[in-house]
């Protein structure tokens, strides 16, 4: 019984050693996400401003 609940706490702990490095690795890459999801932003705005008043059927509704 005691062996049991030993096993469980160290299993616990290992998933805590997981979950950590995740959010770690999260929180270091969270600038390259950031800088590509504001690019993202950037290329779709530029093409709502530029491409689609320009294209043919802009204003033929």
């Amino acid at each position: 019984m005691n062996w049991k609940i030993f096993s469980l706490k160290s299993q616990s702990e290992l998933y805590q050693d997981n979950l950590t490095q995740f959010q770690e690795q999260i929180a270091s890459n969270l600038p390259a996400y950031f800088l590509l999801l504001t690019q993202l932003n950037f290329l779709w705005l530029s093409f709502q401003l530029i491409a689609i008043p320009l294209s043919p059927s802009y204003g033929n509704y």
